[in-house]
């Protein structure tokens, strides 16, 4: 209809009186028939990318923090991808015209990469090993965005700005991930990496991406490190002996099942004597009297 109503227009003004001719348009119509065609396109892209749903559940399933398998074949999400958008794309190809398929690819390609970044974000917190498996998964996605429009096409080729689009988004994806699996980054190695015109939120956004050393877990420790630490600190301060290394002691106690029920009872009067020099109130239940 894009192609015919010009067509139309242009025979009715040829037989029509010079006297009409100003009135003869499809200005009207051919804005409503561009606004259903987008309207069927978001519905297109919308349904090809709701298939991919459970291949991005599983992608954040997965405890990237603590990821530590060797990298070297693609992760079982990456392989639902590559093998559901081949077929997802093939009906749409063959009853869609030549413009209105690229159009389409040009849609889904530019929502797959914005949601394929905030997957990633979704994942909390990731690895070295972690980012290096998604950076060798993100090449193969890529493969398949530049692969599957001409699969399911029959062969036809794809503009050339659509694999640029492809390799130069996907290419910002990759870098983010190749900054996760770097050992030691910090706000200026990451500006560098993602360029002078990449924004401090962004940056930051990455930092908190980066899992320590041993994931999670690691900054639970360092938080308790810190709790026992202040607490010498202020047992210093107040001349009595370290709250830390009591807890410490109390700690291997209950971890060796507390043998001897006189070291609980020695841990236990030590600490009270420590508090109730920090100015805490007295431990312990007090026993209630009854009047006679």
């Amino acid at each position: 209809c894009d192609e015919t109503l010009p067509l139309l227009e242009e025979s009715l003004i040829k037989i029509i009186s010079a006297d009409f001719q100003d009135r003869i348009g499809f200005h009207d119509e051919q804005e409503l028939l561009r606004n259903v065609v987008n309207r069927a396109n978001e519905a297109l892209v919308q349904s090809v990318n709701c298939s991919l749903d459970d291949a991005f559940n599983s992608m954040n399933r997965t405890n990237w923090a603590a990821f530590s398998q060797d990298v070297g074949d693609h992760s079982a999400f990456v392989g639902d991808i590559s093998e559901r958008l081949p077929k997802q794309f093939e009906p749409i190809a063959a009853h869609l015209s030549k413009i209105h398929y690229r159009f389409f690819c040009d849609k889904f390609v530019q929502s797959f990469v914005t949601r394929f970044v905030a997957e990633v974000h979704k994942c909390r917190k990731i690895s070295e090993r972690g980012a290096q498996q998604l950076l060798l998964d993100t090449a193969l996605i890529k493969t398949t965005l530049l692969e599957a429009p001409v699969v399911a096409g029959h062969g036809r080729q794809m503009p050339t700005a659509y694999s640029n689009y492809v390799l130069r988004e996907m290419g910002k994806a990759e870098i983010m991930l190749k900054v996760l699996s770097s050992p030691d980054v910090d706000a200026a190695s990451i500006t560098a990496m993602l360029g002078d015109s990449s924004e401090d939120p962004v940056v930051q956004q990455l930092l908190a991406l980066r899992a320590g050393d041993s994931g999670e877990a690691s900054s639970s420790g360092s938080m308790e490190q810190q709790f026992r630490h202040e607490a010498d600190r202020i047992a210093a301060a107040a001349g009595v002996p370290s709250i830390g290394s009591t807890m410490n002691y109390l700690g291997d106690a209950l971890n060796k099942g507390a043998k001897a029920s006189e070291d609980l009872k020695k841990i236990s009067g030590d600490m009270k004597k420590n508090f109730q020099k920090l100015g805490f109130p007295s431990f312990g239940m007090k026993k209630s009297g009854h009047a006679g």
